[in-house]
Order: structure tokens, then sequence, then C-alpha cells
């Protein structure tokens, strides 16, 4: 009976502190959000009252040209998650910052570029359970106010005659190596719905993604052959491994026939060799996968608009840790824009396939691979899905006025084989993880019986008072399906709330 008592007393104790966590940590969100508001308000009269040419310090001499920028982005974020049972910091808010400054000196053609970041995370969760806030928080050592400094960029890079190049700690974006003078549209479009597929720069996290390594383009004038090798650096949700090397090394490249060779449709063949030397659950097996595909991207006059379509796939060969790699993945996407009439609507519809393994017991891993992507963009903005056995229809319409921009996305997430796991990740981020978590086993979504992930809709509010001051605000709901209730019973849907400040001098 004594230690009965004593036990429950206990329990009352803990259970009690944690209340007054979590209490305090709901009291302060409205303060939190009411200062962002503020801040936000500020620093648009400032930046609006500037000017556009406010945003850097240039100094012209015979010899060279040097440019200083400094960015700065505030993040505060409020999730409520999925819940298994009663517990745990739910919900929560935590907010991040970054500071990046940037020094470019140019000579002639060649440019060289050394970049440093300061990383800060605030008031991360001590007990979540599910999202962002628990990553954060276990992958810094569990630390609530973890922050770091990371050398982002030191590189060198030109144009000489048909050659352009870049070397040193660089930035990769598969899918970004041609851009259009005079065609902004379709550049944001490729950047947007094409680039970052599998490599990319992780920049939606607070310490972003960067390789060291090099880039060669050699420009046919009809055409573009790209090639690349680098090896990748921690970061992502990592502070304090951010920029150090991982055993994670990329090589490939592109061969890109330009739009207006082919009546306005970019049309691009590339290979990307995936090689990963980290060891994973005590076996001394590599990931070495090879990924070959096509894309296309297009955008063209018809009627009181403009119709535009992007069109990729991909298949995976080699070895997944001891096992056959055999997967593909296809995305279709259309989309129409009215140019000419108010808001400029621009309606978006389209399809993401990425196979799953149909025996997990056989010698043939089937799941897609994702690589190292930048998945924020794609599969919904929660990040609760990643590019591995899925099947994402979706919808997007997006609504401009003047410094206003509107986007409401809709998504429809199910499995492709219920016999493989519902994965989550976007890439290796340090070396003791791979990158990609299971959130739901192969076993568990084999005993529910049902693809069924759910659906999500995200509502995000641009707001650009220049180039180099905007703000977005952003609402978000997850509706969870048959995997999801049968998995996380006590709450089955997720909300997410953030605002974000952008702003460089």
């Amino acid at each position: 009976m004594k230690d009965s008592n004593f036990c429950r007393e206990n329990f009352c104790r803990e259970h009690k502190n944690k209340e007054k966590y979590m209490l305090w940590n709901l009291r302060r969100i409205p303060f939190i959000f009411s200062i962002t508001i503020l801040f936000l308000i500020y620093i648009a009269t400032f930046s609006y009252s500037y000017g556009e040419n406010s945003d850097s310090y240039v100094e012209n001499s015979d010899l060279a040209e040097l440019r200083i920028r400094t960015e700065v982005r505030l993040r505060n974020e409020f999730w409520s998650t999925f819940q298994k049972d009663i517990g745990g910091d739910n919900p929560y808010n935590f907010i991040l910052a970054r500071i990046r400054n940037k020094f470019d000196i140019a000579f002639g053609n060649l440019n060289f570029r050394l970049a440093s970041q300061g990383v800060k995370a605030l008031f991360l969760p001590r007990d979540a359970r599910f999202g962002p806030g628990k990553t954060y928080y276990e992958q810094n050592d569990k630390k609530n106010f973890p922050g770091d400094l990371h050398l982002v960029e030191l590189n060198v890079g030109g144009k000489i005659w048909k050659l352009d190049f870049s070397l040193g700690r660089i930035g990769i974006k598969d899918g970004a190596d041609i851009t259009y003078e005079k065609n902004e549209k379709f550049n944001s479009l490729k950047m947007w719905r094409v680039s970052e597929r599998l490599i990319g720069e992780l920049d939606w996290t607070n310490a972003g993604r960067k390789f060291d390594g090099g880039t060669l383009g050699y420009d046919l004038g009809f055409s573009k052959i790209s090639i690349f090798g680098a090896r990748a650096l921690g970061g992502g949700v990592d502070f304090d491994d951010g920029y150090k090397w991982l055993d994670v090394y990329i090589t490939g490249g592109s061969f890109t026939i330009k739009k207006d060779t082919l009546g306005g449709i970019e049309l691009g063949a590339y290979n990307i060799l995936y090689y990963d030397t980290r060891k994973f659950d005590g076996k001394n097996k590599d990931i070495a996968i090879q990924t070959s595909g096509l894309r296309a991207v297009s955008i063209q006059e018809l009627g009181p608009g403009e119709l535009d379509f992007v069109l990729w796939g991909a298949y995976q060969f080699g070895k997944f840790i001891g096992l056959n790699q055999n997967a593909f993945a296809l995305i279709g996407e259309v989309g129409y824009q009215f140019s000419e009439i108010m808001l400029k609507p621009w309606l978006r519809t389209g399809i993401a396939y990425a196979s799953g393994d149909t025996n997990p017991q056989d010698q043939t891993h089937k799941t897609f691979f994702n690589l190292l992507p930048a998945n924020h963009k794609w599969y919904g903005y929660m990040d609760k899905i990643a590019f591995s056995n899925l099947r994402n229809i979706y919808i997007q319409n997006i609504f401009t006025i003047d410094i206003f921009e509107f986007v409401i996305d809709f998504h429809i997430f199910s499995l492709n084989s219920s016999s493989d796991s519902w994965y989550t990740g976007s890439g290796a981020f340090n070396n003791k993880t791979l990158g990609y978590s299971t959130t739901v086993t192969a076993t568990r979504v084999s005993d529910i019986g049902s693809p069924d992930l759910g659906n999500e809709i995200d509502l995000t509010l641009v707001v650009r008072y220049s180039s180099k001051f905007w703000f977005d605000i952003g609402y978000s709901r997850f509706f969870g399906g048959k995997i999801i209730k049968q998995e996380f019973p006590k709450k089955s849907n997720a909300d997410w709330f953030y605002t974000r400040l952008n702003f460089t001098f």
C-alpha cells in the first residue's frame, strides 16, 4: 500500500508538472504571435520606406566588385499533432531563427563566394510525441534552445566561353541547370514543380543542406549538358552536425533540350548515382542506387490564359542495404492560368506515384528511395509524407493581386502497397540516421489492411512588400485516414499554423 501511494503521489506530481509546462507553453502562444505580427509590420514599414536598393552594399573598382548581403529568416510554428494516448506535449509551439551573411567578389567572369550562417531554435518541446518539434529536440541532443554557426558556402564559379562551373562548398538542385532570360514564369515553374525532386538544399529546415564538390555545364545552344559530383554535408534539423561531412556521395548529369528548340517544351534526361556507406541496424551493407529518368516542362498560350504541364519519371536499380533495388516513380501535373482576369487564378492538378514493396520478405527492394530532396514543396506542407510507397493526388489553386498571393493545396494520400510502410523524411542530415523513418511499419500496415493515409489541406498567404522583404502565414490540417485512425486512436487529425519573416539587407 505504501509503495502504491508513493507511486500515485509521484505520478500526480509528474502529471501536474507536465500540466504546468503545457499551460505555460499555451499561454505564451498569443504573446509570441503578437510580437511576431508587430515585428512584421515594423520591418515591412522600414523595408518599404527604404526602397529596393537598400538590400546590399556594393563597392566598385577597376578590378573587382564586392557585394555583401545579409538574409534574416524568423519562423514561429504552432503544432497540434496526432496522439496515440494521453500525455506528452501536445499542442506545442517553437521558434526558428536563421541569419546568413554572404560575401561575393566578382573578377570579370569569375565569382568568389563566402557565406556563413547562425541558426537558433527557441522553446523546443521536451516531450513531443510527433512532428518536427520532436525531431528538432531529439536531433539536437535534447536541448530546448539549440543553436550553432556554420560555414555554408566557400566556392568559386563562373562562365568561360560555353562552359559554366562551380567548385567548393556549393548548393546543388537537380533540374535547375537551365534558366531563361525574360521568362520568369517558366523559371519559377521549374524551380517550384521540378527542381529538387531528388537532390535539393532542404532550405525549409533551419540549417539547410549543402555539398562539397563541383558542377560543370556545357551550353550547345539548342541544349545543355550538365554534370556534378559531391559529398553531402550534415544540417537540416541537426544543428550540431551541421556542415560536417557525411558518408554520402552523389554524382550524375543531365542532357536538356531547351524549350525554344521543341516549340516551348523543355525535355531532359538525367542519371544520378547515390552512394551511402553509413551503417544502419548493424548491417555492414552500403546503399548504391542509380536513378535514371526523363522530365518535361511546358507553358503554352491557350485562349484567355496559359496552359502548363510537368511530366517526370524515374527508374532505380542497384543495391539497398544488401537487397537488389528495383523501383520507379512517376509524376504528372497540368495547370491553367487565367492571366487577364482579376486575381489571375492558376488552377493545377496532378498525381505523384512512388512504388512500394509488395513482398518485403524477398531479396528485391521495390520501395522508391527518395535520395536527398527538398520534400517540403511537394507532398503537403506538414511534411508527414516522403516520396516512397506513395500515391498522392492533389489540387492547387493560386490567386494573385498586387503584392498578395493566396495558395490553396489539397492532397489525397494513400500507400501504393499495403505490405510496405508509411515513410517520412527528406534524406540524410547526419551520420547517425538514414534520413527517412518508418512512421507505421509494414507489419502494422498489413494488419490494418488499408492503404488510406488521409487528406491534407494547406492555406498560405504570401505578402511581398519588395524583393527584399516578404512574409507568409500558413495554416494546414491533416484529416487522418484509416491507417492514422488505427495507429493514433487518441487524436487522428493534426493542425499546423506558422508565420514566417524573410528580410534581406
